[in-house]
């Protein structure tokens, strides 16, 4: 899982009127990935800012940070995400106790997720983000129907 920095964890995640997560480098990414205004239920910052897409003198824009977003909401919209998307989401973390944690989580699988492939049952592996996992293969996914390799987080990286 390698080809990837913690450093390059920013930019914005949206939430799409489906129920689907996406990481993108800037504003001008998320904008460029949706269609209508409505379509980005809600985007956020690495800061927990909550953003909306709104109609600008060009088009769509991204607003300025309305506020934070909430966190019960958050979780239950990721944890949904997960459920109704399993091979869009094949790297499962502890359960984040903290919005700074769960923001954390969200920002750093879906950077990670494109990496998680070329594994091998019963490997242990570490991403650059310190969290350690062990590949396990999962019952078949709700699309493909083919069984998939899953990273399950078994612990954190000792500190050096």
């Amino acid at each position: 899982m390698e080809g990837t920095t913690a450093g390059q964890a920013g930019g914005y995640v949206a939430i799409d009127d489906g129920g689907h997560f996406s990481r993108h480098s800037d504003s001008a990414a998320v904008v460029a990935a949706f269609e209508y205004l409505d379509e980005a239920v809600c985007v956020l910052d690495r800061g927990g800012s909550s953003h909306r897409l709104v109609a600008g003198a060009g088009g769509m824009v991204l607003s300025r940070a309305h506020g934070t977003v909430e966190f019960a909401w958050l979780q239950q919209e990721w944890l949904r995400a997960m459920r109704r998307f399993p091979e869009e989401h094949r790297i499962r973390r502890f359960h984040a106790g903290t919005s700074a944690a769960l923001l954390a989580d969200i920002f750093e699988t879906l950077q990670l997720q494109p990496l998680a492939t070329g594994l091998v049952e019963g490997e242990h592996v570490t991403d650059d983000f310190g969290h350690r996992y062990r590949v396990v293969r999962h019952g078949r996914g709700s699309v493909t129907g083919k069984l998939q390799l899953w990273l399950v987080e078994t612990g954190r990286a000792a500190e050096p």
